[in-house]
């Protein structure tokens, strides 16, 4: 082995004498300064004064009664540390003042040295010193690597030594320098003995410092001490239960003892259920878990944790809907139910139609059927409110559970008892709330389950297990673990919209459509419900409050959006506020004449303030290449107008704008085709020089220009094929200059032979051209069917033209004049 690496003498610094004190080089440490070590103040006080908190650290081989009067270094290492005082302070602070107060010190350790001549002046010592340099062998990567795996396989054990907590090893594990790395852990080592340390402070090649880093031996009977300590706690634990054991079984005895003073007029808990099993005719599954339940009870003490388990999943088992009698008597006047549904709902004649229709067969047949009902409609338009009415009308129980947002089976199916905090899912829930095995249970939100299939399951299979005739009679609960019967439930689901239920579960249900409400649904829906329902509900019917007709209507054009009555239902709460904040501050005045809620009083600040919205009206004055569509939303019908001009090109469709779907840009691809056809079909037919001639300049300018469309409220997004019709009478107005009535409106899907196909939200559409005083539209004649879905007084007011080719559309705008091809014009009649 090489000599040591030493550098020349240094000058004199003070000297720090401790007792069993170690500073590491790279390592900070506290030095207390209580007790003896107080005697060490005036030295850190100098070396802050006079050396910049420079100072030399070596520690005491063994014991020293008094740090004081050190006469000798005989019994002092020679090898120590040069380190410096980490203190925080200005230039006018008092470092005497400071230090003589502190109760410990931060020291930092600079490098290894050797103490030279030392000497004691004004009894303070100090002396020269040499740093220990690094020999070049530490730096050698081979080396390096070897001491690295060495290190890294002992790593685990060396930090189970230390007190560091994760944060701590993880900063020191990330030191890039081993050696300072294992002074780090001598450092911070308490158990660790002097002359051990010394002997890792001394050695300066890494190889020998890390073997006595690895070989410090164990406390003297560490190992014998940690065993007496545990066999200690072990035999007071034994002590602790067989105590607890004793005094159970006493209290045990006292109950049994006590039962017997009070007589048989008191029944314990366990006599109760076993007599009910006795009397009543629970299935006989249930029978053998109760008796096993409870005879597993008795064998354990009152107050054991699983005894508690068991009482509540035997009284769950007793309290659920198991026998014959525990159902809901039936309701078996049809008419009576056809009154409850009618009385608490406007409208809906197709579902309540076909409700009724169901629930015939089941009061003939008495069996539920295995039906499985779903409502599918938009937000607000009355299916969870009708459900309950279902439940009334038959007389049945009703149970609500919401599946919005669920992605574990178990809030279906149940929590295994072999959880803390186990419980039965909401389907078992629902009966020992209701106690009867033919509720009304509705499924609220299906189409919101998340289907996500990790490893809380996929809730849309269980509930196959619940809905499907086939085995819900057989229904087993994770918690429960009895089969339980669901065959006598009528079950009805709720959704927005199928394509987001589960084709499995979609092929199990009777699906019952819910359709917007229209404007004049709304109306008697507010007259006959909603405003009925909220003066009683804020007892406002000494009142004489008035919503004219016109108010509703102004409400419902002005101020809402929506398919169903919730909006609705809020502003009209929110007016009825208002005329309450009114009546505190002008009661007599208010209390003494009827109070009208005309569209001034909404529009007011008191009231709703202005209008939020406005359904597109009808022009005033007629423009060629401007003709009203007729589009349908989720919210109910409106009018779409289609606007056409051309400028000179290639006889081309130039730039379609208003934000436009994929299908309706093909309608007019469609219809701009159909036009070029169309124009030298009626060329060719045409019996005159001059309509010929007329025709003729009409192509001309169809093919040497382009045609832009733009469908106004361009941020609003159209889509759908049946503006066609009206995009082909468009593009005919702009080309012939000749203008359309603004009280016409028009749908229907054009094809490139003329043919007018059925379209969709004909109610919805018609409604709307009525509201927006449209005097006549046309519509496909396959769409005749659907004109007795339209409300009767609209059917009065509005003059509806058939049609099954396009050419019939414009010769009945502009009837030729030369012989027409149509016959008659086809008129819907209003009956």
């Amino acid at each position: 082995m090489s000599e040591i690496a030493i550098n020349e003498p240094k000058l004199q610094l003070p000297l720090l004498l401790t007792d069993g004190f170690f500073l590491f080089p790279k390592c900070n440490y506290s030095l207390p300064l209580v007790g003896e070590n107080e005697k060490l103040k005036p030295i850190l006080i100098q070396a802050w004064k006079e050396h910049q908190g420079q100072l030399l650290i070596i520690s005491s081989k063994e014991k020293i009664a008094d740090l004081g009067t050190i006469q000798s270094l005989d019994n002092f290492y020679f090898v120590g540390t040069w380190g410096k005082i980490i203190l925080d302070l200005t230039h006018e602070a008092n470092a005497e003042l400071v230090i003589n107060s502190l109760q410990e010190i931060q020291l930092e350790g600079l490098e290894r040295v050797q103490i030279i001549n030392p000497q004691k002046v004004n009894n303070i010592w100090k002396s020269e010193y040499q740093v220990l340099l690094e020999p070049e062998q530490n730096r050698d990567e081979k080396v390096l690597t070897k001491l690295t795996e060495k290190f890294v396989a002992h790593l685990p054990n060396i930090l189970k030594k230390t007190n560091l907590d994760f944060a701590e090893k993880f900063h020191y594990l990330a030191m890039s320098n081993l050696g300072n790395f294992i002074d780090f852990l001598a450092q911070i080592n308490q158990e660790m003995p002097r002359h051990h340390k010394q002997v890792i402070l001394t050695s300066v090649y890494l190889p020998q410092r890390l073997d006595y880093l690895l070989e410090v031996p164990p406390k003297e009977n560490e190992q014998k001490a940690v065993e007496k300590d545990i066999n200690n706690r072990v035999n007071a634990e034994a002590k602790k239960e067989e105590k607890i054991w004793q005094y159970r079984k006493i209290i045990s005895k006292a109950q049994e003892e006590l039962e017997k003073l009070e007589g048989s007029g008191a029944k314990s808990w366990e006599q109760k259920h076993l007599q009910r099993l006795e009397q009543e005719p629970f299935p006989q599954e249930v029978k053998n878990v109760v008796r096993e339940q409870i005879g597993q009870l008795k064998t354990m003490p009152p107050h054991f944790g699983e005894a508690h388990i068991i009482r509540n999943y035997v009284d769950l088992l007793m309290t659920l809907p198991w026998l014959p009698t525990q159902v809901s008597p039936e309701n078996q006047d049809i008419e009576k139910a056809k009154q409850i549904l009618e009385q608490e709902h406007f409208g809906l004649k197709k579902s309540k139609k076909t409700i009724l229709k169901l629930l015939s067969t089941i009061q003939h047949t008495g069996e539920t059927l295995g039906e499985i009902i779903c409502f599918v409609g938009p937000p607000g338009t009355g299916k969870t409110s009708l459900a309950k009415s279902i439940a009334r009308a038959m007389e049945r129980k009703f149970a609500h559970i919401s599946l919005g947002g669920i992605r574990d089976v178990a809030l279906i199916s149940g929590f295994r008892r072999t959880y803390i905090g186990a419980m039965p899912g909401g389907i078992i829930q629902a009966f020992k709330k209701v106690k009867v095995k033919n509720p009304v249970i509705l499924l609220d939100e299906i189409d919101k389950i998340n289907n996500f299939s990790g490893y809380q399951g996929d809730p849309s299979s269980t509930l196959l297990a619940v809905l499907d005739p086939e085995q819900n009679k057989e229904f087993v609960d994770h918690y429960l673990e009895v089969p339980f019967d669901l065959s006598q439930t009528l079950f009805i689901c709720t959704a927005n919209n199928l394509s987001n239920i589960p084709r499995p579960l979609l092929d199990r249900m009777l699906i019952v459509s819910f359709s917007s409400y229209t404007p004049l649904e709304k109306l008697a829906i507010a007259q006959n419900y909603l405003i009925p329902k909220n003066l009683a509900k804020y007892k406002l019917e000494a009142f004489k409050i008035n919503f004219l007709k016109k108010s509703i209507e102004f409400i419902i054009n002005n101020y809402v959006r929506e398919s169903g009555v919730r909006e609705l239902n809020r502003l009209i709460r929110e007016i009825l506020w208002s005329f309450i904040l009114g009546t505190k501050i002008n009661k007599n005045k208010l209390e003494t004449k009827e109070v009208k809620i005309s569209p001034k009083i909404i529009e007011s600040e008191d009231y709703l303030d202005k209008p939020i919205y406005e359904f597109t009206q009808k022009e005033e004055n007629p423009s060629p290449g401007v003709v009203n569509g007729l589009a349908w939303t989720e919210v109910g019908g409106d009018i779409l107008p289609i606007e056409v001009n051309y400028h000179s090109g290639k006889g081309e469709l130039g730039k379609l704008t208003g934000s436009l779907g994929d299908v309706m840009k093909e309608s007019v691809i469609v219809a701009f085709n159909y036009v070029r056809s169309y124009l030298e079909e009626s060329k060719d037919k045409t019996n005159t020089e001059v309509e010929k001639e007329k025709i003729e300049n009409y192509l001309a300018t169809f093919n040497k220009s382009n045609f832009n469309l733009h469908a106004p409220e361009g941020a609003v997004k159209k889509d759908g094929p049946s503006a066609g019709i009206a995009i082909t009478t468009a593009i005919l107005s702009s080309l012939t200059k000749q203008t359309i009535p603004t009280d016409i409106g028009m749908t229907g899907e054009i094809t490139l032979t003329g043919n007018v196909l059925a379209i969709g939200g004909l109610k919805e559409k018609a409604i709307a051209a009525h509201r927006s005083k449209l005097k006549t539209i046309f519509i496909p004649k396959k769409n005749e069917r659907d004109i007795k879905d339209i409300p009767v007084e609209v059917r009065k007011e509005l003059k509806i033209i058939l049609v099954s080719k396009y050419w019939e559309v414009w010769e009945n705008l502009f009837p030729p004049k030369i012989a027409p091809r149509i016959a008659k014009t086809i008129i819907a009649t209003s009956a």
